[in-house]
Protein backbone atom coordinates (compact mmCIF):
# COMPACT_ATOMS: atom_id res chain seq x y z
CA UNK A 1 0.00 0.00 0.00
CA UNK A 2 1.34 3.43 -0.89
CA UNK A 3 0.50 6.30 1.92
CA UNK A 4 -2.40 5.59 4.03
CA UNK A 5 -5.50 3.89 2.70
CA UNK A 6 -8.81 5.99 3.31
CA UNK A 7 -11.69 4.36 5.23
CA UNK A 8 -15.14 6.91 5.59
CA UNK A 9 -13.04 9.64 5.61
CA UNK A 10 -10.48 8.69 8.54
CA UNK A 11 -6.88 7.31 8.14
CA UNK A 12 -5.28 4.00 8.87
CA UNK A 13 -1.43 4.02 8.88
CA UNK A 14 0.75 1.36 8.01
CA UNK A 15 1.78 1.21 11.45
CA UNK A 16 -2.20 0.65 12.44
CA UNK A 17 -2.58 -2.20 10.26
CA UNK A 18 -1.99 -5.68 12.74
CA UNK A 19 -0.67 -8.81 12.07
CA UNK A 20 -2.01 -11.52 9.50
CA UNK A 21 -4.13 -13.87 11.15
CA UNK A 22 -5.09 -16.56 9.15
CA UNK A 23 -8.01 -15.43 7.03
CA UNK A 24 -8.17 -11.83 7.85
CA UNK A 25 -6.53 -8.52 9.30
CA UNK A 26 -7.36 -6.34 12.03
CA UNK A 27 -6.59 -2.43 11.33
CA UNK A 28 -7.77 0.55 14.11
CA UNK A 29 -8.28 3.90 12.97
CA UNK A 30 -5.12 5.95 14.11
CA UNK A 31 -6.21 7.50 16.86
CA UNK A 32 -6.21 3.62 18.52
CA UNK A 33 -9.06 3.75 20.56
CA UNK A 34 -11.14 -0.15 20.12
CA UNK A 35 -14.00 1.09 19.22
CA UNK A 36 -13.10 1.69 15.46
CA UNK A 37 -11.27 -1.75 15.41
CA UNK A 38 -13.18 -3.60 12.23
CA UNK A 39 -12.45 -6.90 10.07
CA UNK A 40 -10.18 -6.87 7.01
CA UNK A 41 -11.17 -9.97 5.37
CA UNK A 42 -9.10 -11.41 3.06
CA UNK A 43 -7.94 -14.90 1.02
CA UNK A 44 -6.50 -17.75 3.38
CA UNK A 45 -3.57 -18.58 2.23
CA UNK A 46 -3.26 -22.40 1.77
CA UNK A 47 -1.26 -24.53 3.76
CA UNK A 48 2.03 -25.11 2.89
CA UNK A 49 3.36 -28.29 1.50
CA UNK A 50 5.28 -30.38 3.30
CA UNK A 51 8.60 -32.62 2.15
CA UNK A 52 11.96 -34.51 3.01
CA UNK A 53 15.11 -34.11 1.67
CA UNK A 54 18.13 -36.59 1.88
CA UNK A 55 21.30 -35.08 1.32
CA UNK A 56 25.39 -36.15 1.56
CA UNK A 57 28.55 -33.69 1.89
CA UNK A 58 32.17 -34.14 2.60
CA UNK A 59 34.47 -32.39 4.80
CA UNK A 60 37.56 -32.60 1.90
CA UNK A 61 40.91 -32.21 3.18
CA UNK A 62 44.28 -32.22 1.80
CA UNK A 63 47.33 -31.71 3.82
CA UNK A 64 49.46 -28.19 3.04
CA UNK A 65 52.90 -28.61 4.68
CA UNK A 66 51.44 -30.85 7.70
CA UNK A 67 48.15 -28.53 8.05
CA UNK A 68 44.78 -29.96 6.96
CA UNK A 69 43.11 -27.60 4.75
CA UNK A 70 39.65 -27.44 3.55
CA UNK A 71 37.56 -27.16 0.51
CA UNK A 72 34.86 -24.59 0.74
CA UNK A 73 32.28 -23.46 -2.06
CA UNK A 74 30.37 -19.87 -2.02
CA UNK A 75 27.36 -19.00 -3.39
CA UNK A 76 25.25 -15.99 -3.66
CA UNK A 77 27.63 -13.93 -5.05
CA UNK A 78 30.32 -15.18 -2.33
CA UNK A 79 27.55 -13.98 0.56
CA UNK A 80 27.32 -17.42 1.02
CA UNK A 81 30.36 -19.97 2.24
CA UNK A 82 29.32 -23.65 2.62
CA UNK A 83 30.64 -27.24 2.55
CA UNK A 84 29.77 -28.90 -1.01
CA UNK A 85 26.63 -31.40 -0.66
CA UNK A 86 23.73 -32.41 -2.68
CA UNK A 87 20.73 -34.35 -2.75
CA UNK A 88 20.75 -38.29 -2.91
CA UNK A 89 19.77 -39.87 -6.26
CA UNK A 90 17.20 -42.80 -6.47
CA UNK A 91 19.13 -45.58 -4.98
CA UNK A 92 22.21 -43.82 -4.50
CA UNK A 93 24.07 -44.46 -0.88
CA UNK A 94 25.22 -41.33 0.75
CA UNK A 95 28.75 -42.29 0.36
CA UNK A 96 28.54 -42.09 -3.51
CA UNK A 97 26.08 -38.75 -2.95
CA UNK A 98 28.91 -37.59 -1.34
CA UNK A 99 31.66 -38.66 -3.59
CA UNK A 100 29.53 -36.98 -6.56
CA UNK A 101 28.44 -33.41 -5.44
CA UNK A 102 31.88 -32.92 -4.43
CA UNK A 103 33.14 -33.31 -7.79
CA UNK A 104 30.26 -31.63 -9.57
CA UNK A 105 30.65 -28.57 -6.81
CA UNK A 106 34.06 -28.55 -6.34
CA UNK A 107 36.06 -30.52 -9.55
CA UNK A 108 37.75 -32.33 -6.97
CA UNK A 109 37.76 -36.22 -7.02
CA UNK A 110 37.41 -37.39 -3.28
CA UNK A 111 37.27 -40.50 -1.56
CA UNK A 112 35.39 -40.69 1.90
CA UNK A 113 37.46 -42.03 4.70
CA UNK A 114 34.89 -41.79 7.71
CA UNK A 115 31.36 -40.63 8.60
CA UNK A 116 31.14 -37.43 10.57
CA UNK A 117 27.37 -37.16 11.36
CA UNK A 118 24.05 -35.72 10.21
CA UNK A 119 23.25 -32.16 10.24
CA UNK A 120 19.12 -31.58 10.76
CA UNK A 121 17.58 -28.68 9.67
CA UNK A 122 14.23 -26.98 8.05
CA UNK A 123 13.60 -24.42 5.58
CA UNK A 124 10.25 -23.18 3.38
CA UNK A 125 11.15 -22.69 -0.44
CA UNK A 126 8.31 -19.78 -1.13
CA UNK A 127 8.41 -20.75 -5.03
CA UNK A 128 7.18 -23.93 -4.56
CA UNK A 129 5.47 -23.23 -1.11
CA UNK A 130 6.98 -26.02 0.67
CA UNK A 131 8.24 -26.74 4.16
CA UNK A 132 11.42 -29.28 3.87
CA UNK A 133 13.12 -31.26 6.39
CA UNK A 134 16.55 -31.63 5.62
CA UNK A 135 19.14 -34.12 6.61
CA UNK A 136 22.57 -33.76 5.88
CA UNK A 137 25.31 -36.85 6.52
CA UNK A 138 28.79 -35.07 6.36
CA UNK A 139 31.69 -37.57 5.48
CA UNK A 140 35.64 -36.78 6.58
CA UNK A 141 37.08 -37.18 2.74
CA UNK A 142 40.57 -37.56 1.25
CA UNK A 143 41.34 -35.52 -1.49
CA UNK A 144 42.34 -37.46 -4.69
CA UNK A 145 43.04 -35.78 -7.21
CA UNK A 146 42.59 -31.61 -7.54
CA UNK A 147 40.65 -30.28 -10.46
CA UNK A 148 40.02 -33.54 -12.10
CA UNK A 149 36.95 -31.80 -13.92
CA UNK A 150 35.28 -28.31 -14.51
CA UNK A 151 32.75 -28.05 -11.54
CA UNK A 152 29.71 -27.08 -12.62
CA UNK A 153 27.99 -23.66 -12.18
CA UNK A 154 25.95 -23.88 -8.88
CA UNK A 155 28.36 -22.73 -6.84
CA UNK A 156 30.18 -19.14 -7.66
CA UNK A 157 33.52 -20.57 -6.15
CA UNK A 158 35.88 -23.43 -4.81
CA UNK A 159 38.71 -22.44 -2.12
CA UNK A 160 40.63 -24.22 0.25
CA UNK A 161 41.22 -22.72 3.78
CA UNK A 162 43.12 -24.20 6.48
CA UNK A 163 40.74 -25.68 8.71
CA UNK A 164 40.67 -22.73 11.34
CA UNK A 165 39.74 -20.29 8.59
CA UNK A 166 37.19 -22.96 7.05
CA UNK A 167 35.45 -23.03 10.29
CA UNK A 168 35.10 -19.24 10.44
CA UNK A 169 34.46 -18.67 6.69
CA UNK A 170 31.26 -20.62 6.61
CA UNK A 171 27.84 -19.21 6.92
CA UNK A 172 25.79 -21.93 8.93
CA UNK A 173 26.51 -22.60 12.29
CA UNK A 174 25.64 -26.59 11.90
CA UNK A 175 28.69 -27.07 9.47
CA UNK A 176 31.24 -24.70 11.76
CA UNK A 177 29.94 -28.10 14.23
CA UNK A 178 30.79 -30.25 11.32
CA UNK A 179 33.98 -29.13 10.22
CA UNK A 180 34.96 -28.80 14.27
CA UNK A 181 34.13 -32.64 14.62
CA UNK A 182 36.19 -33.16 11.03
CA UNK A 183 39.25 -31.24 13.11
CA UNK A 184 38.85 -33.57 15.98
CA UNK A 185 39.31 -36.24 14.13
CA UNK A 186 41.68 -35.26 12.51
CA UNK A 187 43.56 -34.84 15.92
CA UNK A 188 42.79 -38.26 16.77
CA UNK A 189 44.90 -39.88 13.92
CA UNK A 190 42.18 -40.33 11.64
CA UNK A 191 44.56 -40.34 8.38
CA UNK A 192 43.86 -38.40 5.04
CA UNK A 193 47.06 -39.24 2.69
Amino acid sequence: MNGPARHRDSEISAEAIGAESRNSLHAARIDGSERHRRRVSGPTPSPLNQATQVSAGGVVVKRVNGIPWVCLIAKNGGRTWALPKGRLDVDESPEHAAVREVLEETGHRARVMVRIGEVNYEFTWKANRTHYHKTVTFFLMSLLEENAQARDLEADAAEWFDVDDASMRLTHDNEREVVELARDLLARGVDVE
